[in-house]
């Protein structure tokens, strides 16, 4: 069985539209409710000479084309500058890249975050947090819907002509996430892309504080509204508090040639916990 995820939300205007339209929204990093979205630590620790000697023969040779004379130009800024000075002035060009390199990455990935089930068949998780449920879903009055998280994803890239990153959410209980010069440094010499990877997971890493979501999340290249097939859909949970955005969902429901099952969430009246009604439309 395929993953299941979850999609909890208030139940705004735009929400339903997106429910009406099989549309889902891709945030960018500034976007998201975490204070520390995006944040990483870069760290300088570690690197070598010849690596810096390395990032920058091929940093010139992009002038020069010919890497002989690239790395005789290295040779001669380091007897002019002397080791110490020509090490700071190398970390200091590398960090300017780290910064580019960072702020190419957050103009240019957006973010649907979903939140996983512990089991593939495991009811009712997550749909029984009241965190989820009062962060997200408008204090126990939005809804939340489930996807067949492979279909979904498949649907994004093929309808979208795109190709998703996919990655699941690391807590930590203290450190930011870190990018390594060292690793820059290296990508800068042999281009070897692993600096994007480092920040991608950067991106994917939040404090443990955020672990009640178990959230994963899909990247996408496209801003905003993404198309997805409606047969990713597998069911809809709506909070009882809101009868009227039951009465929406279901007409907007009715409409769809795919037809996912709907439930009504309730609070049980003697216990902390939650009950679900499945809601014929």
């Amino acid at each position: 069985m395929s993953a299941r995820v979850f999609k909890f939300m208030a139940g705004q205007s735009y929400h339903l539209d997106g429910l009406k339209n099989d549309q889902v929204y891709f945030s960018s990093f500034d976007e998201l409710n975490d204070p520390y979205e995006g944040l990483m630590h870069y760290c300088e620790r570690g690197i070598t000479h010849t690596q810096r000697m390395a990032a920058l023969t091929q940093k010139l040779n992009q002038d020069h084309q010919n890497v002989r004379e690239a790395r005789k130009e290295a040779d001669k800024l380091l007897r002019k500058l002397g080791k110490e000075r020509f090490n700071q002035h190398i970390d200091a060009i590398s960090k300017l890249e780290f910064e580019d390199f960072l702020k190419y990455h957050k103009g240019q990935r957006f973010v649907l975050s979903l939140s996983k089930a512990y089991s593939p068949d495991q009811f009712p998780d997550p749909l029984d947090s009241m965190m989820m449920w009062g962060h997200y879903g408008n204090g126990m009055k939005g809804l939340c819907v489930e996807y067949n998280f492979e279909a979904l994803r498949q649907s994004i890239n093929a309808l979208n002509e795109i190709n998703l990153t996919t990655r699941k959410v690391v807590y930590s209980k203290s450190a930011l996430p870190v990018v390594r010069a060292t690793t820059l440094l290296d990508d800068l010499a042999m281009s070897t892309h692993q600096t994007s990877n480092e920040i991608l997971n950067a991106f994917c890493t939040k404090q443990v504080s955020w672990n009640y979501e178990n959230e994963v999340r899909l990247i996408s290249p496209k801003h905003k509204l993404n198309d997805i097939d409606e047969t990713s859909m597998t069911r809809v949970f709506v909070a009882a508090k809101n009868q009227q955005l039951m009465e929406n969902v279901v007409d907007i429901l009715k409409l769809k040639t795919h037809k996912p099952k709907l439930f009504e969430v309730v609070t049980q009246p003697k216990n902390y916990g939650v009950g679900f009604k499945e809601i014929n439309y």
